[in-house]
This record gives C-alpha cells, structure tokens and sequence, in this order.
C-alpha cells in the first residue's frame, strides 16, 4: 500500500470518527433535557366554592395538565399561582388567579379572572379554572426549551351581529329558597332542628339590594334514671327567626352609604320583637376593585331599636326604644405569605354609655418558614350590654340546656394549629383511592 492510499483511508477513519461523535453529541439520549416549569398552586379556601369540599383544584391540575411539576412549597415554584375568589351579585363566584414569577421570571406578574356562574357544576368551575391556568402559563413556558412543544389555539367569537343580545328578564334579582331538617336519636335521648330560608338579591356597580330572612326551631328530649330507679324526662325547645332588608349605594371608588332594617325573635335571648334600624357610612382604603385581594373597611352605624321583651328585664323593662353607634374596622388580605381577615367593633348605647360591647374576631394563615405554616382563628368579646336578660335569671334545667341567655363580661374562643411538612418537594402523583 503507497503512501497516498495510506493517507486517504488515515483521513477516511479521522472522518468516520468525528461523524459518529457528531451524531452522538446530537442524540437525544445524549441531551440534556431542559425541566419543567415548577408550579405551586395556592388557593385560599377552594373547597368553600365545590359542592364536594373535599375535591382538590390542584388534584385536578396535576391529572389534567401533567406535563408540569407541581411543587409543594411556594418558594421551590418558579411560578406561584394565587387563587382568590370573591361571591358575585348574581350569586356566582368571580376567581382572581395571580401569576408570580419567581427565580428566573422574578419580573413576570399577570393576573387573570374567571367568572363561575352560580348554576355552573363544579367540574364546569374547574374546567374554567384550568383553561385560565394553561392562558396564564403560556408567557412563562414560552420562555422555555418546551416552548417547542407548546401549540396555542384561538376559536373566533361569533359576530355580536349575528346573534341577539343577551337580556335579564330578572333584572340582576336573584332568588334563594332552603330548608333543612336535622333528627338524632337514641333510646332515651332525641334531638330534632328545623330551618326554613327564603332571600332576594340584586347586585349592580352601583346598588346592592337584599332582603330575606330564616326561621328556626330546635327541640331536645332527655330521659333518664334518678337514685330510686325511676326514669324522668325532659323536654327542650328554641324558637328563632329573623328578617333583613339593605340597600347599599356606591358613591365612589372608596365610599358607600347604607340603610338596614333587621326584624327578629328569640326565646333564648327574651326577645319577642327586636326592630332595629341602621344607617351606615363605609371608607375602604383600598379601591373597591382590589377587594378579591385586600380590604381594609371603617364603617360606622347609628342604630334606632325598638324592644319587646318575653319577660321584665333585669332594668324591669317589659318594652323600650334604644338608640346605639357603632364603629368598626375590617381588615381581609390575600398575599403569597398568606391570609388575614381581622374585625375590631365597639357599640355602645347613648343613653347610658356603661352599656356597651366591644369585640375582636380573627383569622390567620402563615406561611413562616419553607415547610412551616401557622394558622390562629380567635375571638373576644368585652359584654356590658345585655339588657335582654330576664329578672327571673334561668332555672338549672334552662342553663344546663342553654335555653336562655345568662349574665356574662366576657367570652372568648381560641384555636392554634402548627403545621410542618418535609421531603419531595415534588407532588405530581394523583391516587384518590379510598378517598386519599
């Protein structure tokens, strides 16, 4: 063999080699393949919203929008998806889906809504979730080695012309009639509640309009053995119903004006007729159109009462006209790092200013450390103003029953949950047998 020829097949080999190592280099079992988008989805009460309250919103993301990693803690996301919702007029359910980019897209923030109508089924509401979700996710995948396995489709509206526009033969009124019935029983114990529902709605920009009221009636029979062998029994019944009417004017992007009329009856607080009206003055410090997300409410009351009394009050009342103010402050706030819905209220009565109740309600969830949230719901009361309450006082039998209203300062209740989680930051798997 000549030296060329040796030359040719040396140049032939180094050819072939470097051939093979290109088609290796460009195999795909060679590449690395880029990861999925990392999402956590977070959404403030979602169960409320289902019939079902144990269905999952982001179960159903995860079966049916899979070619993403779902992550179980907000700051391992590339993309934080916060889910607010807010009840609508006509008794639907307005969602607020916010997307936060973090890491690589810390400067991306969109927001989304998506309006459930009240008659919507709750897989007619996740479906409408879901396409909001793959809309809002398109800007963040598009920045993406997937952005080569994402396809958008757009279906054209049908020309307004072509079809008549919608009209309300209701008017934006809208209806709501219930009632429930409760038996429990046993052998020497029964327990048996009855309540009936009817209200009216009507939402507009400017106006709210609501009337309705509820009726209600619970009986309990008790028996049992005394020392000399003998059965007793007793026999316990609540009676309560009430009746409201509002209308609520928006004067602007933070003030709105309001009149109330409530009607009620309750044998356990003495009371066989309370009227009371209430005008009412409202200044949110946030626009009205963030309230999905953040309100922090001061509103004030001037109440004008009339009270008939089931028995002489402690002030040997059998009937009187009152006159009470109220002032209270009302903060909701939806964030990343949580939520808070917190109410201060006082009320105190002109005629005698030692009578007066002052109030704290409270909700939290915290989001402190990755894997640690704290949730704290608590209430107080400061109660110098039941004047309803009998001269007689309450029998054993009606304390021990709660059938009457007993002299109180104060009442209080308080609940504390820590939670901790770690492991996988990942949680993709859906298994929902026997009900996991």
């Amino acid at each position: 063999m000549n030296l060329t020829t040796r030359l040719i097949l040396s140049h032939l080999v180094i050819l072939t080699v470097a051939a093979v190592q290109a088609i290796a280099a460009e195999s795909p079992a060679s590449k690395q393949p880029s990861p999925p988008i990392r999402i956590f989805v977070d959404c403030a009460n979602c169960g409320e919203v289902f019939d079902n309250e144990t269905l999952a919103i982001d179960d159903y993301f995860r079966q049916e929008l899979s070619a993403l990693d779902y992550v179980r803690d907000r700051r391992q996301a590339d993309v934080h998806v916060l889910i607010s919702w807010q009840k609508t007029g006509a008794g639907g359910t307005e969602f607020m889906m916010e997307f936060i980019g973090q890491g690589r897209f810390a400067q991306m923030r969109d927001t989304l809504l998506h309006v459930a109508n009240e008659s919507d089924t709750d897989d007619m509401i996740r479906a409408g979730l879901l396409r909001n979700l793959k809309i809002g996710l398109v800007r963040y995948v598009a920045r993406t080695a997937q952005s080569d396995q994402l396809s958008v489709g757009y279906m054209a509206p049908v020309s307004e012309s072509a079809v008549d526009q919608p009209r309300d033969p209701w008017d934006f009124w809208v209806f709501n009639i219930g009632l429930s019935t409760q038996l429990n029983g046993e052998k020497h114990y029964r327990d048996l509640q009855l309540v009936g529902e009817l209200s009216a709605s009507r939402v507009t920009e400017a106006w709210q309009f609501y009337l309705g009221g509820w009726n209600q009636y619970f009986e309990q029979k008790f028996e049992w053995m005394d020392e000399s062998g003998i059965w007793n029994s007793t026999f316990s019944k609540k009676r309560a119903w009430n009746f409201t009417t509002y209308a609520v004017k928006s004067l602007s992007n933070h003030w709105s004006i309001a009149l109330t009329w409530e009607t009620n009856s309750s044998t356990f607080g003495n009371l066989d007729l309370s009227s009371v009206v209430n005008p009412g003055l409202e200044y949110n410090l946030f626009p009205y159109s963030e309230s999905s997300r953040r309100m922090l409410r001061i509103e004030y009351y001037l109440a004008l009462e009339y009270a008939d009394y089931i028995e002489r009050t402690i002030y040997f009342e059998t009937e009187e006209w009152l006159v009470s103010e109220r002032l209270s402050a009302t903060a909701d706030i939806i964030q990343p790092w949580g939520t808070i819905t917190s109410q201060v209220s006082g009320r105190h009565y002109l005629h005698d200013l030692e009578n007066y109740r002052v109030w704290w309600t409270s909700q939290l969830s915290l989001r402190v450390i990755e894997g640690l949230s704290l949730t704290l719901s608590s209430q107080v009361q400061w109660i110098h103003d039941q004047l309803s309450l009998p001269l007689a006082g309450a029998t054993e039998q009606q304390a021990l029953l709660r059938q009457r209203e007993l002299e109180t300062s104060y009442l209080y209740g308080l609940q504390v949950g820590v939670n901790y989680s770690f492991g996988s930051i990942y949680n993709n798997v859906v298994n929902r047998r026997f009900g996991g």
